[in-house]
């Protein structure tokens, strides 16, 4: 069984011994997703922590630019991407630098609220989109 498919099927033991017995933790799928992609689409933080402790890397980005942080918020892991934004580089935990950026949990966030808006909208559900947006924080950003 190749580490693709232990992780889709949650099998623990399997992940454990493919990944001792030196297994590429950041080999890429068809997708461009590596095991802590697929992880984190799943959203199990068991899974996670053993692709991390075997050196699966937050910095890596699938085909869809997402890092695995932003593919468990995507999925509606919010947990999960706020566990990974805590293992990161103190450098990295912001999306801007220096002077008050916006952090990386503050953007998975917003970008979940865009998402479920987004979903109600192509459900139809444009009232429940109306109601959203006007629940939303009044942003001063200019956009």
């Amino acid at each position: 069984m190749d580490l693709f498919s232990a992780l889709e099927r949650l099998d623990y033991v399997t992940v454990k011994s493919l990944l001792d017995t030196k297994a590429d933790v950041n080999q890429r799928d068809g997708d461009g997703s590596t095991p802590l992609h697929i992880a984190a689409t799943i959203g199990d933080k068991k899974l996670c922590k053993i692709v991390l402790r075997a050196g699966g890397l937050l910095s890596h980005r699938n085909r869809d630019g997402r890092l695995p942080a932003a593919t468990a918020a995507h999925h509606g892991h919010e947990a999960l991407a706020l566990y990974f934004e805590s293992k990161q580089q103190p450098a990295e935990n912001t999306a801007s630098s220096a002077g008050g950026g916006t952090s990386a949990a503050q953007g998975f966030r917003k970008l979940a609220s865009l998402e479920r808006l987004m979903k109600c909208a192509r459900h139809g559900r444009l009232a429940e989109v109306q109601v959203r947006i006007n629940q939303a924080p009044k942003s001063h950003s200019g956009c």
